[in-house]
């Protein structure tokens, strides 16, 4: 039997007993023992109710937890594919200065050769006009 409905029960014994009691001296005992009752269906009551709230509150946070994770796991989705989209541009960003400094180097080699060539041109040309 579920609390509340021993505490319904012994309400209608203790009423039953009240109505049926003939003697002064057994209603007074059924009284003295229906008093401390009632405080205790009271505070029996009240604990309960407490103990609902309590538990509607911790559902909510349950909840709100949840909601808060989802909302983390989510934002560590997009934290993390910004990271990939980002490393990708990175990599992107290394290959085009490697061919930009290996243009850079050629074009350099390039001009250096060019260079030489018309050092030994003049110093051929300078040899043959003495």
């Amino acid at each position: 039997m579920a609390p509340t409905e021993s505490i319904t029960a012994i309400a209608k014994l203790l009423e039953t007993l009240i109505h049926q009691s003939r003697d002064a001296k057994t209603l007074a005992l059924i009284k003295q023992i229906e008093t401390p009752y009632r405080a205790l269906e009271a505070a029996y009551l009240e604990a309960e109710h407490k103990a609902l709230d309590h538990h509607g509150k911790t559902i909510r946070l349950e909840s709100e937890n949840g909601e808060l994770r989802r909302r983390i796991a989510n934002m560590e989705d997009k934290d993390s594919n910004e990271v990939v989209r980002l490393q990708g541009q990175i990599q992107e960003l290394e290959v085009r200065l490697k061919k930009s400094n290996s243009q850079a180097l050629a074009d350099w080699f390039k001009e250096k050769t060019k260079q030489q060539a018309e050092f030994n041109k003049r110093q051929n040309l300078d040899h043959t006009l003495y």
